[in-house]
């Protein structure tokens, strides 16, 4: 039984968006159901897969046994008919283009709307695709202080979505071959050391249990070496702050490094923010 969609607010709208952009399948009717779309989700993780039926305001998840021991349960849920219709009007504005062309087809246009993004729920966005399509790394063997985020996608405008997120560059497009098959082209979107680690702690408490492992266990594998953990540092924490303080007083550089017996460059990258950037 169904008993509607129980989309709360908007940060639900983007998670769902996020999450039926990467795993999600917008479906038209069937010749013997002509008036009823679908929208379909399976993934391996069952708690995700819940919240997706909560959501749908359905009450039915299914159950799918692996074909082979290297495969892990698959869990979905359907959505269908006029609860399909008004999901996909609200997730529609925040689609890539590939997804909203399956959305026209699914319900013969009826979902099409241009409700504005909002920026400020963007990051549910992001975890929605991430945790449908991303990984989450420690660093390797040879750079083991570089975790990272990495997607990849097919779709260009959702590498670019990414990308402006994450502020980095889409890298691709990549080709690939498999059993005499070409695959269509993909991009890579990655954001690595620090940076990586502040965002997968924003984004953590939106993500399902598995997700949550994967980044506990890249940021329990992560030496913070900025600022005073640095192995080379040579200012305190407090003498940062004296020497922010000392220019904007207008003291010159070369006097406050040789006041603190540093190199002049380092007391310009202070300046400049591009050392100690989190000290006041």
């Amino acid at each position: 039984m169904s008993s509607g969609p129980r989309i709360l607010d908007s940060k639900d709208v983007y998670w769902l968006a996020g999450l039926l952009e990467g795993e999600g399948s917008f479906l038209k009717p069937r010749p013997s159901t002509p008036t009823i779309p679908r929208i379909t989700i399976e993934m391996c993780d069952k708690d995700v897969i819940e919240r997706v039926a909560y959501i749908f305001g359905v009450n039915y998840v299914y159950h799918r046994k692996p074909r082979n021991e290297r495969r892990k349960d698959g869990y979905g849920v359907i959505s269908a008919a006029k609860n399909a219709v008004k999901i996909m009007q609200a997730v529609y504005p925040l689609m890539g283009e590939r997804r909203k062309q399956q959305i026209i087809a699914a319900t013969n246009g009826r979902a099409i709307n241009d409700y504005p993004l909002n920026p400020e729920f963007e990051l549910y966005w992001l975890a929605g695709i991430l945790e449908a399509e991303g990984s989450f790394m420690r660093g390797t063997p040879s750079a083991p202080n570089k975790p990272n985020i990495k997607i990849h996608t097919t779709d260009q405008d959702i590498a670019q979505r990414v990308a402006d997120i994450f502020q980095v560059k889409v890298m691709g497009p990549y080709t690939r071959k498999g059993w005499e098959v070409e695959w269509k082209p993909f991009y890579m979107v990655t954001k690595r050391s620090r940076p990586a680690i502040q965002l997968m702690q924003q984004i953590r408490p939106m993500m399902g249990e598995r997700r949550q492992g994967q980044i506990d266990a890249a940021i329990g594998s992560y030496v913070d070496r900025s600022g005073p953990n640095h192995p080379n540092v040579k200012l305190t924490v407090e003498q940062v702050r004296e020497i922010r303080r000392r220019l904007a007083q207008g003291d010159k550089l070369r006097a406050l490094a040789e006041a603190y017996s540093v190199d002049f460059s380092l007391i310009w990258q202070i300046k400049a923010r591009r050392a100690w950037k989190d000290v006041e």
